[in-house]
Order: C-alpha cells, then sequence, then structure tokens
C-alpha cells in the first residue's frame, strides 16, 4: 500500500480578508500570534488497491481553540 502525507495551514488574514494557503508552520505561526484564523490540514491519500485510493482530511482550528498548544505542535 503506497501512502502520502501532506500538511498545509489555510491562513485567513482579518484585516484584508485575504486567504492562502503555505506548508510553512512559522509562517501560519506568525499568522496565528498576529490574531489572524488559521487551520491546520492534515490529508493521507492511500492506495489500497490499483483502483482505490482513499483519503482521509483532519482540519485542526487554531484560533479560539483551547487545545491547541502553538509551541507544542500538536493539540492537547
Amino acid at each position: 500500500m503506497d501512502t502520502q502525507y501532506t500538511e498545509l495551514y489555510e491562513v485567513t488574514v482579518l484585516e484584508t480578508d485575504e486567504s492562502f494557503i503555505t506548508e510553512d508552520r512559522n509562517t501560519a505561526l506568525y499568522h496565528y500570534r498576529k490574531g489572524d484564523m488559521v487551520f491546520e490540514t492534515h490529508k493521507t491519500t492511500s492506495n489500497t488497491t490499483p483502483f482505490t485510493q482513499t483519503r482521509v482530511y483532519l482540519t485542526l482550528q487554531w484560533h479560539n481553540n483551547p487545545d491547541f498548544i502553538p509551541d507544542s505542535g500538536e493539540e492537547n
């Protein structure tokens, strides 16, 4: 089984309502500390057979989330 893992961060800048996606965690942390909205998405794609593919998306909201600890890289 072939598996691919990707971690992305969707940032919405509140001042300009601009939204962008980045793979850089430091950029996401910078915007989080400024008070912008950040969503962390983990995407796992598995090819279970030559004809079947499974995709799993996990999204973690950083802002207004008491379980998110910014310096640890993991939720509580």
